[in-house]
């Protein structure tokens, strides 16, 4: 059966105690990351999402039904966000 869930990616921009971060969120977990601006801005979303991505497979975490899924990103936009879906093969 196919498994799918969506991972939404969005910027936050600098205060004055920190600098640019992306945040990743997906059923209910949140990961936050900081802004590399030695990556392109698609990689840093991407990154949030792969690491996102890595929580969801890590051991014991969705029994399972991540560990061969795939990262596709959806929906592209520079304010409101990105948007991932996780797909397993089967």
């Amino acid at each position: 059966m196919n498994r799918a869930l969506g991972i939404s990616v969005h910027y936050l921009g600098p205060t004055d105690t920190r600098g640019s971060r992306i945040v990743a969120r997906c059923n209910g977990r949140r990961i936050v990351r900081q802004w590399e601006d030695a990556m392109s801005s698609d990689d840093n979303y991407a990154a949030a999402a792969e690491a996102m991505l890595a929580w969801l497979q890590d051991e014991g975490r969705g029994h399972g039904y991540w560990t061969r899924a795939e990262l596709i990103r959806v929906h592209a936009d520079e304010i409101r966000g990105y948007v991932f879906a996780v797909v397993t093969p089967d």
